[in-house]
């Protein structure tokens, strides 16, 4: 199980409103599952989601990653300078295979359950401002609950404990981010001489593996290839 603070998700979701539909983004530290307050209301655009990003790791202090899917306004420009600025690795899913973030899917449905036992009671319309509240309620009542794979704890309680979340100068945070973008570099560039050598073998291979580089995989093109195991 990862530490506390270490690796956080973010992910989508929409909750139906009779005829209308509620977008939340969420956002999870996986260690502690602890939820942070969403961001709801329509879908944002990624300036949006790159503020909402920097406001969340300026107060509560930014991970290494960010697993996230591959929505635009996820993998938009801004947000990932967002991410470089507090040194935040992007670990992206693959396209399809909604498993690997899996921890966030089940998050999804945690909150929207105890969102729509809030709205029971209070019955906001989804322009009613108390809407954004109560999804925040909702988060606050789950971060709260006392977890039997946190040993009995409550996420409030291994997010904030000193104890259980490892804590990373910016000079730590940099030298790490630099480390894996170096091994990310060479893998991208192995990969590419694999390749060219490929182009050149008669017939071709069948591809049965499939190594796809997850951080910044928006800049750089997806490639498919045998399996194979670069030199660090």
């Amino acid at each position: 199980m990862v530490d506390a603070g270490v690796v956080w998700a973010l992910d989508g979701t929409e909750e139906k409103l009779g005829n209308e539909s509620l977008h939340l983004q969420n956002l999870q530290d996986l260690g502690s599952r602890y939820k942070f307050p969403p961001l709801s209301g329509e879908c944002p655009v990624g300036e949006e989601v790159a503020g909402y990003l920097s406001e969340k790791f300026r107060r509560f202090g930014a991970p290494l990653f960010l697993k996230r899917d591959n929505e635009g306004n996820l993998n938009h420009r801004v947000v990932n300078e967002v991410l470089s600025e507090f040194f935040v690795l992007p670990l992206n899913s693959p396209t399809y295979y909604a498993p690997y973030n899996g921890a966030i899917e089940e998050s999804q449905g945690e909150l929207k359950t105890c969102l729509r036992d809030k709205l029971m009671t209070h019955g906001p319309k989804i322009e009613d401002p108390s809407l954004g509240i109560c999804a925040e309620v909702a988060a606050h009542d789950l971060n709260h609950r006392h977890r039997p794979c946190l040993q009995g704890k409550t996420s409030c309680q291994v997010f904030f404990s000193s104890e259980e979340r490892p804590g990373f100068s910016k000079w730590e945070r940099r030298a790490i981010y630099d480390i894996l973008m170096g091994r990310v570099e060479r893998i991208l560039v192995s990969l590419n001489r694999f390749d060219n050598r490929r182009e050149r073998w008669p017939g071709g291979l069948r591809w049965s593996f499939g190594f796809r580089p997850r951080l910044y995989k928006s800049a750089y093109p997806q490639k498919s290839v045998t399996q194979f195991y670069p030199h660090f």
